[in-house]
């Protein structure tokens, strides 16, 4: 009995051994990886030949990152983060290890999508005047073609809690634009570093030197203190973030590095010190607001990129996609949206301008009745999807063709 015993005990390891050994390998998730997209604007809105470019591409790219297991789960949705990059660079300067370094900056379970579209040095506006400057329409570019373009190619979660948008300096204002200008997509701007006060006369005067022989200011804003450059600016218009997250980053540079010698330490610096001072601005202009606001002053931070990695890899951990006051379209039912745009999408009323604005629009919605500011006529459809910037609504029972100003009572599901 022993021996028979031990032969089934050697049996016994030896299956087991066997069954070791053929069992497959744990399956491992797919990596994360970088692909790019050419994505030309087939609407007409960037003309490439006029585009002032940071690379020799002279392309219109994007750029996205997907995290890892996305290649070996084809039924599953993902967040995305849209992530703008600087006046001084390219669609890629997210992912170069010399500058954004993103592969080593987020997590090995970061589990979202990162998409990086081109902006020149444009600052992702529709410049003011385009009969005079064609295939400047940046705004338009990112939010009526990358958006869908992104939509239609990635498996991207619904929902304007599951999509933020932001980047540092010029990518950090036009994300702050994205917001306001798309509140049904985007929940969530993260700034870092942000020139968010497009009217402080020394952001004029570096711009007009830094864009020779380009155009300047004047090109994509307008006058200073004109209704289109005021309109642009989030510190005037800080009641359009109502209902969403809103994250700020900035630094606060050391006395040595601004009287420092070495002309790019002093002027990186220099810039800082405005950007901080803009982000207070914002701060209190927010505070208003029901916007939910995060900030944060970095001591010795620079405008430069070993702090926008830093901030960054903060707004990862806090959180990219943290629910927003408003977290659905239908729930904004208190709201106000300012535009000087010929299109849009103000909280699921798709509109569209007779003609382009020379002032300020207003919508504001309180409960079931809607009003408009301005002058003009402007026709507003319900029903617009959360992710379309074009004005167009579904909803034939909530269409209206008004002169502003106007009052107009709008039915039940509008």
């Amino acid at each position: 009995m022993a021996l028979r015993r031990t032969v089934l005990a050697s049996f016994a390891a030896v299956a087991a051994w066997s069954a070791l050994v053929a069992a497959p390998a744990a399956h491992a998730a797919s990596p994360a990886r970088s692909l790019v997209y050419d994505v030309p604007s087939t609407k007409g809105n960037i003309d490439v030949s006029k585009v002032n470019f940071n690379d020799d591409t002279k392309k219109l790219t994007a750029w996205v990152r997907l995290p890892a297991g996305y290649d070996d789960q084809p039924d599953r949705r993902w967040p995305v983060l849209y992530l703008l990059h600087g006046w001084e660079d390219s669609s890629n300067a997210w992912l170069d290890p010399k500058k954004g370094s993103i592969d080593t900056v987020l997590p090995a379970d970061f589990n979202g999508i990162v998409v990086m579209p081109e902006g020149g040095k444009e600052w992702f506006v529709n410049w003011a005047d385009p009969a005079k400057n064609p295939g400047h329409q940046w705004e338009d570019y990112l939010l009526d073609e990358v958006v869908p373009f992104m939509e239609s190619h990635l498996r991207i979660l619904p929902g304007r809690a599951n999509h933020a948008i932001g980047g540092l300096s010029m990518g950090g204002f036009g994300g702050l634009r994205a917001v306001a200008t798309m509140p049904t997509y985007f929940g969530q701007a993260v700034v870092y570093s942000g020139l968010v006060n497009t009217q402080d006369p020394s952001f004029q005067t570096i711009l007009n030197i830094a864009q020779i022989p380009r155009p300047g200011y004047g090109a994509v804003f307008g006058t200073l203190t004109g209704a289109y450059a005021t309109t642009l600016n989030p510190i005037k218009y800080a009641r359009d973030f109502s209902g969403s997250n809103i994250s700020l980053y900035y630094g606060t540079p050391s006395i040595a590095f601004l009287w420092s010698t070495d002309v790019r330490v002093h002027g990186v610096a220099t810039l800082e010190i405005g950007v901080g001072l803009e982000t207070r601005d914002l701060l209190a202009a927010l505070k208003p607001t029901t916007a939910n606001v995060f900030s944060m002053n970095l001591a010795g931070g620079q405008h430069d990129w070993p702090w926008w990695r830093q901030y960054l890899a903060n707004s990862v951990q806090r959180g990219l996609w943290n629910a927003p006051p408003i977290t659905q379209t239908s729930q904004a039912t208190s709201w106000t949206y300012d535009t000087m745009a010929t299109h849009g999408n103000a909280w699921g009323l798709g509109f569209k301008m007779q003609t382009a604005p020379v002032g300020t629009v207003t919508l504001q919605r309180s409960g079931s009745t809607l009003t408009g500011t301005g002058k003009g006529t402007i026709q507003i459809t319900g029903g617009a999807a959360d992710d379309d910037d074009s004005g167009n609504g579904t909803l034939a029972g909530c269409s209206y063709t008004l002169t502003l100003p106007f009052k107009q009572q709008l039915p039940a599901g509008c």
